[in-house]
């Protein structure tokens, strides 16, 4: 229980509060019952990474300000300006009151300004950036209840953000495509980016490249690609994503360096198709472009629909991750270069991150004229189909068995006598479905080393026999059986049934 202590007292490092500013968050959070409860825990962004003892922690917790500065990462525009206005008319903010000073900021439509201000406290309250002083009052009249300002924010954080006006509606970014997604130019991208990177690792394959550092420089780089026959602008991604995902691989020597083919690499193992799936997910870290904006807007990008220009989408994300600095500059720094091209010989300025994005996305087949494929929606929405979708586009055969996420194995043909044995013991067949759907666990893996199939085996017939790459919760299970550290027992569900009872209790 938050005590009652003289108003001033400092409850955590670097913020001084009266005390009923914390008191006030927690008679709000024990008014909204185990739901209420549970959605606040999912919302705030800190507050899954500790266990707390009583609603007492859990309020400091949210009071702290490394969870508010790490939670602003996750607002737009209008949260951050209404956040602002909050600040600036505590300790007499009401919703009410932010509606009349934003709607001072702005052209739109009061009724539109007033949507969005609710949209977005509702938002900031479920973060608890603020919350309501008198849980009934706000019950009965909303517009009128007065909010407590969450005491960890600062002004300061705001500062790259124009709080001059009020953004209701993010900027436009797409306009009609005029034409269908052209999905066979969409599948010769990615036979040439996937072929690209298959002619880097069977060059190196043959003899090591000698390198000044772990890492080669852009002459070294286009000395090696001339050298595979690959385009240098091309295999200045693939030898990042390569590199980045170990299919090849660096040895210091006493007079530098050897870029050498990883032996064990995919590259050796798995079909050309799925070769290109398994790089997929990789091809925006290799020039350091995170892949959540293919995510964050795809569905801001429906069928029928195109990105207008690397400048719209630019300031779209802009808008929608204000604090994210990331999209300043592709080069993953901070910093702007706007005299700075990327390669010696390119001209003009180095390009914006949006811009290095686009250009990705469209050498690897996932957009095409600023469209998304058939292939990058379904690299976003179900991996699985990305490699149908992949196999369909490289002239390949799928596979026969298709590996979740969620620890699944599902028979989508007929499967080799062999692997059925390995899934048998290795996993546990589903009673009654149709098509045949087998389960990892710890319990079975184990069980199948004691019969003498040990995990490292279980692997590499999932890999050679589906020619297929494991997926990452699959792949770690059978590392941590492999080198005897148990799996984690305590899934989340039942953490957050742990987490959510222990702070009823108190």
């Amino acid at each position: 229980m938050v005590d009652t202590d003289p108003p001033g007292r400092e409850m955590i490092p670097g913020v001084t509060t009266d005390s009923f500013v914390a008191a006030g968050l927690e008679r709000y959070l024990r008014s909204r019952g185990r739901e209420g409860l549970e959605e606040f825990l999912v919302n705030n962004p800190l507050m899954h990474l500790k266990m707390h003892q009583s609603y007492g922690d859990l309020v400091l917790d949210a009071l702290q300000p490394a969870t508010v500065e790490f939670g602003i990462r996750r607002l737009s525009t209008p949260h951050v300006q209404v956040l602002a206005a909050l600040l600036r008319l505590n300790p007499y903010a009401t919703r009410a009151a932010v509606v009349e000073h934003l709607a001072e900021l702005t052209d739109a439509p009061a009724e539109q300004v007033e949507d969005k201000v609710v949209e977005s406290l509702n938002d900031l309250i479920g973060y608890a950036y603020a919350w309501p002083l008198d849980v009934a009052q706000a019950r009965s009249d909303p517009d009128d209840a007065l909010l407590a300002v969450n005491p960890g924010l600062d002004i300061a954080m705001f500062a790259r953000v124009d709080t001059s006006r009020f953004d209701v509606e993010p900027p436009e970014f797409t306009e009609p495509a005029g034409s269908p997604v052209d999905d066979d130019a969409a599948a010769l991208a990615l036979a040439a980016v996937t072929d690209a990177a298959l002619s880097v690792c069977r060059r190196l394959d043959l003899r090591p490249f000698p390198t000044r550092d772990t890492s080669p420089d852009l002459r070294e780089q286009d000395e090696l690609c001339r050298e595979a026959g690959v385009d240098p602008r091309m295999g200045e991604l693939v030898t990042g994503v390569l590199q980045l995902y170990g299919e090849i691989v660096s040895e210091e020597t006493p007079i530098g360096c050897l870029l050498k083919a990883n032996p064990a690499g995919l590259w050796l193992r798995v079909s050309r198709a799925s070769f290109a799936k398994h790089l997929g997910s990789q091809w925006f870290r290799g020039f350091d472009v995170p892949e959540l904006p293919l995510n964050a807007i795809v569905d801001d990008v429906p069928d029928g629909l195109r990105i207008r220009s690397a400048g719209a989408l630019q300031r779209y994300l802009e808008w929608a991750h204000p604090f994210d600095a990331y999209w300043e500059d592709a080069d993953g720094d901070g910093a702007h270069h706007p005299e700075g091209p990327r390669r010696p010989g390119d001209v003009g300025h180095g390009p914006t991150a949006a811009a290095r994005y686009l250009e990705i996305a469209t050498a690897v087949g996932m957009m095409r004229d600023g469209a998304l494929t058939t292939y990058g929606r379904a690299m976003v929405r179900d991996r699985g189909l990305a490699g149908v979708a992949v196999s369909s586009m490289l002239g390949g055969d799928s596979a026969p068995l298709l590996l979740g996420d969620d620890l699944t194995a599902t028979a989508i043909a007929e499967l080799p006598a062999e692997l059925v044995r390995v899934l048998d013991l290795a996993a546990e067949r589903r009673p009654g479905e149709e098509t045949p759907v087998w389960v990892f666990s710890e319990d079975s893996l184990v069980r199948a080393a004691e019969l003498d199939l040990p995990p490292l085996e279980v692997r590499r017939a999932l890999e050679q026999t589906v020619q297929d790459e494991v997926p990452t919760p699959l792949d770690e299970l059978i590392s941590a059986v492999h080198n005897g550290v148990p799996a984690d027992d305590e899934p989340e569900t039942l953490m957050w049934e742990y987490q959510i009872s222990r702070i009823l209790a108190s």
